[in-house]
């Protein structure tokens, strides 16, 4: 009998087995322990590499199977928090870590009291796993600037704690789920800068949650939902096919064209392309028999208009200038000799009369002249320069000078196409940067519609100009007048670096106040800037940058901490400078520095305005800064030094990022962020 009973058991063994295994690692995890989520997180760290020798130095050091007993204290990136009684993983943050390959399933989803994972600023690649499900306790999801795709996971419903999601800057499609309307204490959401198409979900139960949210340059359609028509136009951007508010009204008709008004809008749009092509072959010749009939004559005098004024000059005729070192130049014969528009790389030629001829506007008025924005026939859109206060006694001292800048490339710094120099009239030909200066940036009207510049771009800007001024160093100039409206922006938002190297052009009087808004406190004379007055003024335009402020006011007042910064009897009186004495940006901070405030010293645009950033990185910039406007020339750092020294700022806080609270670092924005 016991023989029948074993023998009708036997092929259930293995199956018997099975059921208990699962049993058994059900127990395991139900009750969940500190060991288990180390190995969880070894396996995840096993599967990726580390293309960084710090990185995977640091990581490897720390990570090791002989030191998981001191998971919560030692492990880089690494916090716990107590559940239930047990000591458990709840947070992981490693940013920046230079971390390649997917996230192995069974690995991270094994730590089912995690809390943060912040893995942003990587080459983490794939999709999100989709056991990512049991991830239940999970606030905070920041994968940001990765190398992710696929599609976003369908059912958000499994992280009802969800209150930070940011996907941004990765390769994401497909459409945005609408089960993000269940996350009803989610709020941030950013999804910019991926590939997601179809219409915007609308999230009304989720919005009244939501703080910052961000859809921007993305493949999104349709129109806008009530429930984020709050949000400004900027996290709508670069959508092409989104309307309604806060973006244009939508006037295009939903129904469906039938199949003979296809046809007619097809007849039609070719009958206009061959219309507006014959009419631009028509243009092109009459401005090819305009040029050649301009080149065949002399004409009167022309003038750039500049609203109230004008540059008169000479009209000229487009020669080729060989002794030039092969730069091209349009000459005119007068009576001071030979006058010539010098090109300094041939490229993008037109000649002085049509120069002259163009439209202008005037973009600004500062110590060396008036700057103006000019549009020619052919629709080439140049900036010209018309310098004032020249020694026309030192033209051929000019000219080697200013042949001298254009020899400069770099992609920070503002190109010198042309220039025209004689003793009348001296003009210099720039590349025209569409978005304007940082100055109007940063200090424009703050009123309705005002969007402040985010932490993100404060730092790309400091970074690049901070490289393009260490270039003009490294060609042995000087700038000589570095401030916030000489810091053009790109279309990337990088900072490009104007008029450098004009200080030696100037006239100056002696007794004359010099500016003490930049101007490095040794400078008498304007003419005679060094390297380390360049260093002295940057630093104050990153003092700008941080505080929002302009470098010189009739007053500033100190600001007054809040409750949490300093004991209520330590706090001064809010104290304006003494009398009508200007009191200058690096003063005032320091002052600020001193009571140790250094947090009330940011732009509250910035830091209470619902904007992403990141204090260690503002604070770390605030010591770059500060050396920088040190007193003494000596103490200065070198611009290479600068450069290196911004450079090394996000990599050191994200290094310090791994053990810091929440509450400083998980900011929220209304518009582009990049941070977490």
């Amino acid at each position: 009998m016991e023989e029948w009973a074993a023998s009708i058991a036997r092929p259930f063994m293995p199956l018997l087995l099975l059921l208990l295994s699962f049993s058994l690692l059900s127990v395991c995890n139900a009750q969940g322990s500190l060991s288990s989520d180390a190995f969880a997180l070894l396996a995840f760290i096993n599967n990726l590499t580390i293309g960084s020798t710090s990185s995977r130095a640091q990581l490897l050091s720390s990570w090791n199977t002989s030191s998981t007993s001191a998971i919560c204290s030692s492990w880089v990136g690494v916090s716990c928090s107590n559940v239930s009684g047990h000591s458990r993983v709840s947070t992981l943050r490693l940013p920046g870590k230079s971390l390649y390959g997917r996230i192995a399933p069974y690995t991270i989803s094994r730590l089912d009291a995690l809390d943060t994972l912040s893995l942003r600023s990587n080459k983490i690649s794939g999709s999100i796993p989709a056991d990512f499900v049991s991830l239940v306790a999970l606030r905070k999801l920041i994968l940001q600037r990765n190398d992710l795709s696929g599609s976003l996971p369908s059912d958000f419903s499994q992280w009802p704690l969800l209150s930070q999601l940011d996907l941004s800057s990765n390769s994401f499609s497909g459409s945005i789920p609408s089960s993000l309307n269940s996350l009803l204490h989610l709020k941030a959401l950013y999804l910019q800068n991926n590939l997601l198409s179809g219409a915007l979900p609308a999230l009304d139960r989720t919005s009244a949650s939501l703080d910052a949210f961000n859809v921007s340059n993305n493949k999104l359609n349709g129109s806008i939902p009530a429930s984020l028509a709050r949000f400004p136009s900027s996290t709508f951007a670069g959508n092409d096919n989104l309307c309604g508010p806060p973006l244009a009204e939508c006037g295009w008709s939903r129904h469906k064209l039938s199949t003979g008004a296809i046809v007619g809008i097809a007849i039609g749009a070719a009958a206009a392309a061959l219309f507006l092509l014959l009419l631009l072959l028509l243009c092109f010749w009459v401005i090819k028999w305009k040029n050649a009939r301009r080149r065949t004559t002399t004409g009167s005098r022309s003038t750039i208009e500049g609203g109230a004024r004008g540059v008169g000059l000479p009209t000229a005729d487009i020669t080729s200038d060989e002794a030039n070192g092969g730069s091209a130049t349009t000459t005119r014969e007068g009576e001071g000799g030979q006058q010539k528009l010098v090109f300094i790389d041939a490229k993008k030629l037109f000649d002085l009369d049509d120069l002259l001829r163009a439209s202008a506007e005037v973009l600004g008025k500062g110590t060396l002249g008036t700057s103006y924005k000019a549009v020619l026939e052919d629709g080439l859109i140049v900036a010209v320069k018309r310098l004032r206060d020249v020694d026309e006694n030192r033209i051929e001292e000019y000219r080697h000078q200013v042949h001298s800048i254009g020899s400069l490339r770099h992609d920070n710094v503002v190109a010198l196409r042309a220039y025209y120099l004689d003793k009348e009239e001296n003009l210099l030909v720039y590349d025209f940067m569409q978005n304007g200066s940082l100055s109007a940036l940063l200090h424009g009207s703050r009123g309705a519609g005002f969007n402040p510049l985010d932490w993100e771009v404060r730092m790309r800007i400091a970074a690049t100009a901070a490289r393009g001024l260490a270039a003009i160093h490294a060609h042995n100039m000087v700038h000589g007048n570095i401030k916030s409206s000489n810091v053009l922006l790109k279309s990337n938002l990088e900072g490009c670096v104007a008029d450098y190297g004009l200080s030696p052009l100037m006239l100056f009087t002696p007794g004359v106040a010099k500016p003490i808004g930049y101007m490095a406190p040794e400078i008498t004379d304007p003419r005679n800037v060094t390297p380390k007055a360049d260093v002295f003024s940057f630093g104050v335009l990153l003092l700008e940058l941080l505080t929002g402020k302009a470098p010189l006011a009739p007053s500033y007042s100190t600001p007054r901490p809040s409750a949490s910064s300093a004991p209520t009897d330590s706090l001064p009186p809010s104290t304006p400078a003494r009398g009508d004495e200007p009191v200058d940006l690096p003063r005032w901070v320091q002052s600020i520095v001193r009571e140790e405030w250094t947090a009330e010293v940011f732009d509250p645009f910035l830091v209470h305005s619902g904007q992403t950033f990141n204090e260690e990185e503002m604070v770390d910039l605030l010591q770059v800064a500060m050396s920088c406007v040190s007193p003494s020339p000596d103490q200065r750092p070198s611009m290479s030094e600068v450069v290196q020294m911004i450079n090394n700022i996000r990599r050191t806080v994200d290094d310090d990022d791994n053990k810091s609270s929440d509450s400083n670092h998980e900011q929220y924005h209304a518009s582009t962020s990049e941070q977490a």
